[in-house]
């Protein structure tokens, strides 16, 4: 039976990423049918120049940056709107191999109810090439943690292995996933928005699905290198990682004595490094550190979920 799958990139002055991202889509073995492109204002030449190269793109243009969840908000609601039956949640710094459409398409027919997959992605270069073969969840801080070692592969049944946390940079999901546990938190602003979107798809009794034979690869962290240069930008995506993993912790943990025992580990973690950072004389870094945990533990949790009937 034919799907129509839509694609979401967003991008940030990021067309040397974008352009062979695309590419690579458009030369796999089954094409998507569409592909969104959200643009956060960028300053360079990604728009003309991904227009003058793909001209069937479809592009929401932002007036500013509003952040990497809100900014695939945007595009699944398009292609949701369009009748698209998968979303394909995909960062704009990745390659594709030829068949990892086709195979995470095989897998989400073999599981009609499962409610996200995402392929196997490999580093575009460095000594630890793979960068998420599965995950499962730590069980003392409850953050995701990727498996960087294929051994979960022999385990795939009908292409597939059941895990509890799918990566952001591919999310491939149905459109009655998102429709049934909506979408990204948008003051979240970007970092383990996935992670809250697992946890609460996981919480209401979906499963997700890892697809070793998807493979793909990512420059990991590509545009927050090419964009946050200053030290200032780099603490406020430090910052972000801190704070929304306890707003994670906060939201989704089942029940009281799991939520005591994660934010305690989180706590922990944070406060070893505010130490450390006061030991060392870097009292602005220790500072900042203790924002983030503040933010995290005493501002009100978001729970502005878009959902789409």
């Amino acid at each position: 039976m034919a799907h129509k799958t839509g694609v979401v990139l967003v991008n940030w002055n990021g067309s040397e990423f974008t352009v062979p991202c695309i590419r690579s889509l458009l030369l796999g073995s089954v094409r998507p049918d569409k592909i969104v492109v959200v643009d956060n204002a960028s300053a360079d030449d990604s728009i003309p120049r991904i227009s003058a190269e793909f001209p069937d793109t479809v592009f929401i243009k932002n007036t500013e940056n509003r952040g990497f969840a809100a900014a695939n908000n945007q595009g699944i609601k398009l292609l949701l709107d369009s009748g698209a039956d998968f979303v394909w949640i995909l960062n704009n710094d990745t390659v594709v191999s030829g068949d990892c459409l086709k195979n995470l398409i095989a897998a989400a027919d073999s599981y009609p109810q499962i409610a996200g997959f995402s392929g196997k992605i490999f580093r575009d270069s460095g000594p630890e090439l793979l960068w998420y073969a599965g995950a499962y969840r730590h069980p003392l801080h409850a953050a995701p943690k990727h498996i960087l070692q294929a051994t979960l592969d022999p385990q795939a049944v009908n292409g597939g292995v059941e895990v509890p946390f799918i990566s952001g940079c591919c999310m491939f999901i149905p459109s009655w996933g998102l429709r049934k546990h909506g979408g990204f938190i948008e003051k979240y602003i970007a970092y383990y928005e996935d992670s809250e979107w697992c946890w609460r798809a996981t919480n209401s009794g979906a499963k997700l699905c890892y697809v070793p034979d998807a493979a793909l690869t990512h420059k990991v962290s590509a545009s927050v290198k090419k964009n946050n240069k200053s030290a200032d930008t780099l603490w406020f995506v430090r910052y972000l990682m801190n704070r929304n993993q306890l707003w994670t912790v906060r939201l989704r943990a089942k029940n009281i004595p799991h939520k005591i025992v994660f934010l305690a580990f989180n706590i922990l973690i944070q406060v070893r490094d505010i130490i450390s950072y006061i030991c060392r004389g870097q009292l602005k870094n220790a500072l900042l550190m203790c924002r983030s945990l503040c933010a995290g533990l005493f501002q009100a949790v978001p729970e502005d979920l878009p959902v789409w009937d």
